[in-house]
């Protein structure tokens, strides 16, 4: 079993798929993994370029990734 659990999820943190998915897995799985959920924020939802301005950026995806397994982007090699 895995220890934790990310959820990255461009809708808004209430009422999303991701809120639905915490819920599944916590349903099927005997020892629950530490749930981590990175959305969207909860905001109206905009039109046009403003489409992408509350959505989890690449970097806050990999910070939340690393921080996961006790790591700082800081502590990336150089590719």
């Amino acid at each position: 079993p895995c220890e934790q659990l990310l959820i990255v999820d461009e809708c808004r943190q209430t009422g999303s798929f991701g809120e639905q998915l915490v819920s599944l897995v916590a349903e099927q799985q005997e020892t629950m993994p530490t749930p981590n959920r990175l959305s969207g924020a909860d905001c109206f939802v905009p039109l046009g370029r403003a489409a992408t301005v509350g959505m989890p950026s690449k970097q806050q995806i990999l910070d939340r990734s690393l921080a996961l397994l006790g790591k700082h982007s800081s502590d990336r090699k150089a590719d």
